[in-house]
């Protein structure tokens, strides 16, 4: 897409505060659009960076056809392709997760829709290429007690030993259960775990390795309830313990994080809302943010990513809807579950989605989103928004070439970073592209606002309003110059602007020449402060 009319207007309401930004257009220093017919199911695309700089993406694609194979690519700092492989057998084969060792060589875990025992029914295997892209070995999962099984993740161990996260059917017994295995570098089985309960099903969510001891997390969902199970076990494959939370409302997450201690962060599901388990199966705490608009029927709300940091803070990006639009929302919860802070952020266009987070640094996060422009929601291109501690920094997003721009992972390396996404269709014959973009780092700590000045809510009356607004400026600064009221709409386009007099107190300005919806407000004062508000006209 190339829109010289991509102008971002960031409306912040900060949880007591409120600011503007606007957001930055920034440019990849080069792009790649590869012609693999990309699905961007399950996370995928995937990329990782090695020790010697180079990127390696995993994804799925459709060529030749007419199932998915699984397609692996590493590539030079500056773009070029150093190697492909793909793994393509008769049934569905897609990545759900991979990693890259010391050794610069690339583990890629996916599901393909072919057990070699079992025939045409789901198996998880894992590939790993030498750093030259040759193939080594593989390994599935499998045996005759066992029925179709899934991978959830793979990690390495001290050693670059590789532990395999995932899921089974349990012949005998007719239920799933949970498994992991670690396999050395040269693919020999080192050790393998099973968990089945006796009562419930499980599949896996997500792992981790924790101090002394890897932790599982699965869950059961049935009709009316969902439960999570936390499976330990010691790096030797013996289980420690497994235990159980109590019931939660039938849900499947949207969003999971597993914490420096083990505990479960998990979203609900059209819902902006996260719930904490510990390992004991007790849930610590439950923050809910309710939505009591009267919105007709469709996704109010959801939690699309959950970020932590080293001493227990919770970090949750995704989108609300009101009356106004959606709204992307940034939330910092305490290790406690207490609300630190909460962003609102609006975006012009009806569509963000944040996709991902990564740290930039031990402050800094950045959070790769999806934003849409204002001619047509239906289009979208790369957002960025950098966090720290406090809060919003600043915004940026990249007019990239084609229809459907989404962004999917993120790596950085030598100070640059690496998004791997998804590019749907320059025209609606074309296919679902695999994009590549490398980004200066300098160019994104480069989007943190300058400006030093303070932002404070306006005063004003009515809202909702139909005619009129009534605006009473604010008391102890400077008025004896002149100040100026801008009025935009959601779009970011000016449709109002009044200087006001010296001395005056408050300014009565006309909305009923202006069609219904949602107006940001923006007063600049005559000692350089800026107030800012929002109104609706209905």
């Amino acid at each position: 897409m190339k829109s010289s009319s991509l102008l971002l207007l960031v409306l912040i309401q900060i949880f007591y505060d409120s600011s503007i930004s606007i957001a930055q257009e920034i440019h990849p220093n080069w792009a790649r659009h590869d012609t693999t017919d990309v699905d961007g199911l399950y996370g995928a695309p995937f990329v990782h960076t090695d020790t010697d700089g180079n990127i390696v993406v995993c994804s799925n694609d459709f060529n030749p056809g007419p199932l998915l194979s699984m397609l692996t690519t590493k590539y030079t700092a500056d773009g070029q392709v150093l190697w492909q492989q793909k793994f393509d057998l008769e049934g569905q084969d897609d990545p759900r997760t991979s990693l890259c060792d010391q050794q610069n060589a690339v583990y890629v875990a996916g599901n393909t829709g072919q057990n070699s025992i079992m025939g045409a029914v789901p198996g998880m295997v894992l590939l790993k290429y030498a750093a030259n892209g040759n193939l080594e070995w593989s390994y599935r999962y499998e045996g005759p007690a066992i029925g179709q099984n899934y991978v959830t993740r793979i990690l390495f161990d001290a050693d670059q030993n590789v532990v395999v996260f995932g899921n089974y059917s349990n012949i005998a017994l007719v239920k799933t259960g949970l498994f992991a295995v670690k396999l050395s570098p040269d693919g020999q089985v080192l050790w393998s775990a099973s968990h089945v309960d006796t009562e419930f099903g499980f599949v896996g969510v997500g792992a981790r390795w924790m101090n002394d001891r890897w932790v599982f997390w699965g869950r059961n969902s049935g009709a009316t309830d969902t439960r999570y199970l936390a499976w330990q076990l010691t790096d030797e494959g013996q289980t420690i313990t497994a235990a159980q939370t109590g019931l939660n409302p039938a849900h499947s997450p949207e969003a999971v994080q597993i914490g420096n201690d083990g505990s479960l962060y998990v979203s609900t599901w059209i819902k902006y809302q996260v719930l904490k388990f510990g390992l004991d199966g007790q849930k610590l705490w439950e923050y809910d943010k309710p939505n009591n608009q009267p919105l007709p029927q469709g996704v109010k709300a959801r939690v699309n990513v959950i970020g932590t940091d080293s001493v227990g803070n919770v970090f949750v990006y995704g989108f609300f809807r009101q009356i106004e639009g959606a709204q992307l929302l940034s939330t910092k919860i305490n290790p406690q579950g207490s609300l630190e802070w909460e962003h609102t952020t609006m975006l012009n266009g009806n569509r963000v989605l944040p996709s991902n987070l990564t740290w930039l640094n031990d402050s800094t996060m950045l959070v790769a989103s999806t934003v849409s422009t204002v001619a047509d929601s239906n289009f979208y291109e790369f957002a960025f928004l950098l966090y720290n501690q406090n809060g919003f920094l600043g915004a940026g997003y990249s007019d990239l070439q084609g229809r459907r721009n989404a962004p999917k992972n993120m790596a950085i390396a030598n100070e640059s970073l690496y998004v791997a996404g998804i590019a749907d269709k320059s025209t609606f014959t074309d296919p679902r592209r695999q994009i590549l973009c490398k980004y200066d780092l300098n160019d994104l700590y480069g989007l943190v606002s300058t400006s030093e000045k303070t932002t404070l809510p306006l005063i004003y009356w009515p809202n909702p309003a139909s005619d009129w607004v009534k605006l009473y400026l604010p008391q102890g600064v400077n008025m004896s110059t002149s100040c100026l009221l801008e009025l935009r709409d959601a779009t970011g386009r000016l449709v109002y602007v009044q200087k006001t007099a010296g001395g005056d107190t408050e300014i009565e300005f006309p909305l009923e020449n202006l069609p219904t919806g949602f107006y940001l407000l923006t007063l600049t004062t005559g000692d350089g402060g800026v107030y800012v508000g929002k109104v609706i006209k209905h």
